[in-house]
């Protein structure tokens, strides 16, 4: 074969390869870019935004790498002469764009999904303190969702409290809206009759009032409010230690229905692992 032929035939090749590369590029590319300032804008905006896991410097850094990769290559591919083409760096650069380019894009669209599902489904969240016990420990997480405002009793949701200096809080729903929580003699009752709690062990714990020498406490439920308690309640629920008594509505009184986040839907039990 003609050297020359066959030289020119693998130039043809090479512009083929290399045109197929930026029209590629040419979409994929400001498509990623108007993904990060979607999801920078949904991040602001997002009022579950403390429970989204790619709202930390890793993926910002990750987010500007990418930012950064893709405007090089699209000045790159401006400063260009059409006449470069046919040389060997030219062709060896694109490849190295399309390349990088094509694992690097996978960043935004996975931090754009978890955004999606963070702000309108569900959120992740690590598990702190024995409040729960033994249901929840503190080396658990829980996926919760808040695709629903509407709790039922037994509920176990993430809400705020914005009293403590650790405003969020893992509880379980006791008093509905409307109804009159009333604690005595170590029982829960809810409109003076006994509410039947099979996932404490009544055996070991009690609920009380909090106050010394208070026998009897009750509670009215606003419309728009709920009740909640911790399930290890005077902190003798796990059997190995004795805990603080549970932080709930005994101490800072019912919940908005706003300052809660969703309902628990599932559990991490060796979350513990991950953080070895």
């Amino acid at each position: 074969m003609n050297p020359q032929l066959q030289f020119d035939q693998e130039t043809q090749e090479q512009l083929q390869h290399i045109h197929t590369i930026r029209r590629k590029l040419m979409v994929k590319v400001p498509l990623v870019l108007v993904i990060i300032l979607i999801h920078r804008i949904l991040v602001y905006i997002d009022p579950h935004q403390d429970f989204n896991p790619t709202y930390t410097l890793v993926f910002d850094l990750l987010l500007a790498l990418t930012v950064l990769i893709a405007v090089t290559y699209l000045v790159y591919d401006y400063a260009i002469k059409e006449t470069d083409l046919e040389k060997a760096i030219p062709y060896r650069m694109y490849k190295l764009f399309h390349t990088v380019l094509d694992y690097i894009v996978l960043i935004p669209y996975l931090v754009f999904v978890i955004t999606i599902l963070n702000m309108f489904f569900v959120s992740f969240s690590p598990i702190s303190g024995a409040s729960m016990a033994p249901s929840f420990s503190d080396d658990e997480a829980v996926v919760f969702s808040h695709i629903t405002q509407e709790y039922d009793r037994g509920d176990v949701v993430i809400l705020y409290e914005d009293s403590l200096s650790d405003p969020y809080l893992i509880k379980r729903v006791i008093g509905l809206p409307g109804e009159v929580v009333t604690i005595k003699l170590g029982r829960v009752y809810i409109d003076d009759v006994l509410l039947d709690e099979p996932y404490i062990d009544e055996d070991i714990v009690e609920t009380t009032c909090l106050q010394p020498g208070q026998a009897s406490c009750s509670f009215t439920v606003e419309e728009g409010t709920y009740f909640v308690l911790g399930d290890n309640r005077d902190g003798h629920a796990l059997v190995s230690q004795t805990t603080g008594y549970s932080i709930d509505s005994r101490t800072f009184g019912v919940v908005e229905q706003e300052n809660i986040f969703g309902k628990v839907i599932f559990q991490f039990k060796d979350y513990n692992v991950l953080n070895r």
